[in-house]
């Protein structure tokens, strides 16, 4: 039976310092997943520190105050755990999976890397070098480099202009000191969530947090708020040049508030125009031929949400697809959706939703997302029937008020303009 049919029941409890602990029980395997988040990403740095959250969080594997980066590694890998930290625009955290005979071992584990990590200069200096080469690399990469100036020149002052792994200059300027003071005021209690989803009871669960993370007993001094920001009120472009022959558009919007209900409806708008049943796909590449890839997304975050596309096609056609991916966005403004078509798209959300939840991971981190976001941790239970609830009315104002044709931001990686000698 799939975890939207058998509702995964969540309790919420609340520790020492505000932390808030959400368990479920579920006992379709031997396995217990753990997804810690705490708000505290990309949105609460600065330019010049742009980075170091995520430096920050690639040094939680290379070391503690008690165990070395190699005892860690071997550490997870007696008890069949696997742990990963994450940096988003808006959350830091780590997930955990881990036969559920061994949580406790595996809890303390994971506690002492996010409260307890050392900082060792040389793995420092590893860490930075891998940085800088990831930045690179999606500096090189079509699409993902067009995303990032389209959101770089949305925002002109709100920390979303950043990326999540910094600048090559920002990256280079963060040292140890500035590191060690950062994740001192990271991991707040009352900034934090930890869900835990597995086969055992939901109180022992709850205790096995509460010994695991004991030393959080009290909130760290608070991060820097960003300031609001309203959306464009004219397009606003930013274009970088590479060795490559095809052109990469992405176009960003500032979308709801998450978890409104325009947030759903723009959600389930999203899916009308993505996929390969999508619109973007059937009207611009197979109808057309106007691009080769295209695509839509919605991401919730605390400050507005972002609505994006992208499309990759050929310089000759760069203008004529950018008015059609217009077209297709003001056509959504003007006209309802069709309730078959709906339906549809509908199914697919639903089913694509079901289906990850296969995974105790994706349920442990979904409910501390959804609690630590605002929508509470109930919203994994109740986000099916919200969805189904979307009318073609509701996609149709939630598009007027979100998608500002006359305010949007796009950036464009083009192609070298062709030097004089090979004219």
């Amino acid at each position: 039976m799939s975890p939207e049919r058998q509702g995964l029941p969540s309790r919420l409890f609340v520790g020492p310092g505000g932390l808030r602990i959400v368990v479920a029980e579920n006992h379709a395997t031997p396995i217990t997943a753990v997804a810690v988040s705490c708000l505290g990403g990309v949105r609460n740095e600065r330019r010049d520190l742009s980075g170091i959250t995520h430096l920050t969080q690639r040094m939680l594997l290379k070391g503690t105050r008690v165990r070395s980066a190699e005892e860690l590694a071997e550490g997870f890998e007696f008890l069949g755990a696997r742990y990963a930290p994450f940096t988003s625009k808006d959350l830091v955290g780590a997930t955990l999976s881990v036969l559920s005979r061994n949580l406790a071992r595996a809890l303390d584990l994971l506690a002492e890397c996010l409260l307890q990590p050392f900082f060792l200069p040389e793995e420092l200096e590893r860490e930075r070098r891998l940085v800088l080469t990831e930045i690179q690399r999606r500096q090189d990469d079509g699409f993902a480099c067009a995303m990032d100036l389209s959101e770089a020149a949305l925002y002109r002052k709100h920390p979303y202009r950043l990326p999540v792994a910094g600048s090559q200059s920002s990256v280079r300027r963060l040292d140890r000191e500035r590191l060690i003071r950062w994740h001192g005021r990271l991991y707040s209690p009352d900034r934090m969530v930890v869900a835990v989803v597995g086969d055992l009871r939901a109180t022992h669960m709850r205790d096995l947090v509460l010994e695991a993370f004991a030393s959080l007993d009290r909130p760290r001094p608070a991060l820097r708020e960003a300031d609001p920001e309203e959306p464009p009120t004219a397009p606003r472009r930013r274009t970088r040049r590479r060795a490559r022959q095809h052109v990469a558009l992405a176009l960003s919007f500032m979308g709801p508030h998450f978890p409104s209900s325009d947030f759903l409806a723009m959600d389930v708008l999203s899916q009308v125009l993505a996929g390969m049943s999508g619109r973007l796909f059937t009207e611009l590449r197979d109808r057309r031929g106007l691009g080769y890839a295209v695509g839509a997304g919605l991401e919730p975050r605390r400050d507005r949400s972002h609505f994006g596309v992208h499309l990759g096609t050929s310089l000759e056609n760069r203008q004529v697809a950018l008015e059609a991916l217009l077209e297709e966005l003001r056509r959504v403004r003007e006209e309802p959706v069709p309730r078959q078509e709906l339906a549809r798209v509908r199914r697919h959300l639903l089913g694509l939703f079901s289906i990850s939840l296969q995974r105790k991971a994706v349920q442990a981190a979904r409910l501390a997302f959804f609690e630590l976001m605002g929508a509470g941790h109930g919203f994994l239970q109740g986000y099916p029937e919200a969805i189904r609830r979307i009318t073609p009315e509701a996609m149709l104002e939630a598009a007027r008020r979100h998608l500002h044709l006359e305010g949007y931001a796009c950036g464009q990686v083009l192609p070298h303009p062709p030097s004089r000698r090979s004219r």
